[in-house]
């Protein structure tokens, strides 16, 4: 008897279903933008944004950054002057046999209007997109 309950819960455990696609607390934005990060020793580093998301970011850099790290991303507002976000480097790794590393970042401590104008900003770019032409480039119009 105990051999058979042993065989069904290896049954259920092989048979089990596939977790649902995982999904993310936040939409993210595909972009090509420069962008500074302040270190800690107040170096100033211009790195490029690739992905932006109310929960974090994915930076390509000339230089490695250190997990663990905090650094304050410093994002171009156009008119506005610049937006000011404390984060925390998740990894920094270097690209396939390429001169750039890439660096996940974790945003710290969002103030509700800084939330409120990262998800604006990526809500308007995603609309903005959808009604391009499907011939017509995308382009990402900037910060502002």
């Amino acid at each position: 008897m105990g051999a058979s309950r042993l065989l069904d819960s290896l049954k259920r455990l092989l048979l089990k279903r596939a977790p649902d696609r995982y999904s993310r607390r936040w939409p993210r934005l595909a972009i090509e933008e420069p962008a500074h990060v302040k270190l800690a020793d107040g170096t100033d580093r211009p790195v490029i944004v690739n992905q932006l998301s109310v929960g974090g970011a994915r930076l390509q850099t000339t230089v490695q950054l250190r997990a663990g790290d905090s650094v304050e991303l410093q994002l171009d507002r156009g008119p506005d002057g610049r937006q000011s976000i404390l984060a925390r480097i998740v990894y920094s790794l270097r690209e396939n046999s390429s001169y750039y590393f890439a660096c996940g970042l974790c945003f710290l401590g969002l103030r509700p209007h800084e939330t409120q104008w990262i998800a604006a900003f990526i809500a308007s770019e995603q609309a903005r997109r959808r009604t391009l032409q499907p011939d017509a480039p995308a382009q990402a119009p900037g910060f502002d």
